[in-house]
């Protein structure tokens, strides 16, 4: 995934501590720690999540088909039954998922911080947790000063953390003051962290600002709300000049297809975002969006999607598909020097890949079998910061039998209290 698009036939690479060291054609010939045989193996770039809600895999499946479920079932369940405990064990789940299916990064918007870095840290995959800041109470905020309080507290934990990130993340502009996403836009320039966000998702959420602003792009633009750090999840609902106004100040989109088709959403502007160069990454969204934590399924539907969009078979080639889930996430957050391709000088975040699977063959096209064809039971190891997490295609530092055990205690506890809720729910309808 560098400049080029260089594909290395029967190539080696030599990681030395957490970086790419060397690639070469020769034979082996160094005595190393470890060797893994790659013949007829596909070596890639992690895949980097850049929006994801991990911790809500406790939800997965509630009131699915349900309307206005986010404010009528998951934001009175969040403020019942979430706590660090759940949060953990539910973090533990997810991220176990995007591990085993090749992510190596991802970018989170929640509550329960800490927990969630915990589990990353257990597993081992590099991350980049944003604070959830409203100004109402939000799970473990009480209010947006307090959110603010968490958020600078976790960034001094975790300051010489070597794969835990902070992120700011207010949840959307109707759920967000000015004042507080000015905040937010300071504390992403003197940290130098994310400034995450839902942005032009639903159809009313531009209608308090279209008299004096025109757009909720161009009020986030008038508040000096964005930068270059700022990355809008979704993006749907937007114009040409909005599309221009992200491109000029180097703001990112996170693009969830699975999850806005599931939401019964339009099908987003990609091919348009293209066009204008604003820098597009892909994503899940939560568990309780798309259900699957996999990028591949993403991949997958994102290229489908615009061609449908725009009738047009020849539009988001597989190529460009694959950047968006590997260097334009990085640089995106702003750490595309370090991950999102191999070369010599990065910190080897990579996966391997068995193509040699009913599902991949035949090899015609690496790009279009990887986008269009790869499952997550073809990836067979990974490595974070040059250590392997996964091997043989199983987690190395826990099970999945025991992430399932902590995570039944977890749901046990959630499924009693959502069953009320849920009821009153379908009720109201």
């Amino acid at each position: 995934m560098n400049d080029n698009l260089d594909i290395l036939k029967n190539a080696n690479i030599s990681i030395v501590n957490d970086e790419i060291s060397r690639i070469f054609f020769n034979e082996i010939s160094e005595d190393y720690d470890q060797i893994i045989d790659g013949t007829d193996k596909l070596l890639l770039p992690g895949f980097i999540n850049t929006h994801t809600h991990v911790p809500m895999t406790i939800f997965r499946g509630l009131g699915d088909d349900m309307k206005d479920r986010l404010t009528r079932l998951l934001f009175p369940l969040e403020n019942s039954c979430l706590n660090d405990e759940i949060v953990h064990a539910s973090s533990l789940l997810s991220l176990s998922e995007m591990l085993l299916s090749g992510t190596t990064c991802f970018a989170d918007m929640y509550t329960f911080t800490d927990a969630t870095a915990r589990a990353s840290n257990e597993l081992g995959i590099r991350a980049f947790i944003g604070q959830g800041i409203t100004d109402e109470r939000s799970g473990e905020q009480l209010n947006a000063d307090h959110g603010f309080e968490l958020f600078e507290n976790f960034i001094e934990k975790y300051r010489n953390d070597p794969l835990i990130n902070g992120a700011l993340a207010p949840h959307s502009v109707y759920m967000s003051s000015e004042p507080l996403l000015q905040r937010c836009r300071e504390l992403s320039d003197k940290y130098e962290v994310p400034f995450l966000i839902h942005l032009a998702e639903q159809p009313w959420e531009a209608d308090p600002y279209l008299e004096e602003h025109g757009s909720v792009v161009k009020y986030l633009q008038n508040i000096g709300a964005l930068n270059n750090r700022f990355i809008g999840a979704h993006g749907i609902l937007v114009s040409d000049e909005d599309m221009k106004i992200l491109a000029n100040v180097g703001a990112s989109i996170s693009h969830c297809p699975a999850g806005n088709s599931k939401s019964g959403r339009p099908i987003a502007p990609i091919h348009e975002y293209m066009q204008e160069g604003v820098n597009i990454t892909l994503a899940t969204d939560g568990p309780m969006s798309g259900n699957h934590m996999d990028m591949m399924s993403v991949m997958n539907c994102a290229p489908k999607m615009q061609k449908v969009k725009y009738q047009n078979r020849a539009l988001c080639p597989a190529s460009e598909i694959l950047k968006m889930a590997t260097i334009n996430g990085a640089k995106a957050l702003n750490i595309d020097h370090l991950v999102g391709s191999v070369e010599v000088g990065k910190k080897a975040d990579l996966m391997v890949v068995n193509p040699q699977t009913l599902n991949m063959l035949p090899l015609y096209d690496y790009y279009a079998a990887i986008v269009y064809a790869m499952q997550p039971n073809n990836i067979q190891h990974v490595f974070v910061n040059g250590d392997l997490k996964v091997k043989d295609s199983k987690l190395v530092h826990t099970t999945e039998e025991d992430v399932i055990q902590k995570f039944s205690v977890a749901y046990d506890f959630v499924e009693a209290e959502s069953r009320e809720l849920l009821k009153k729910a379908t009720q109201s309808e």
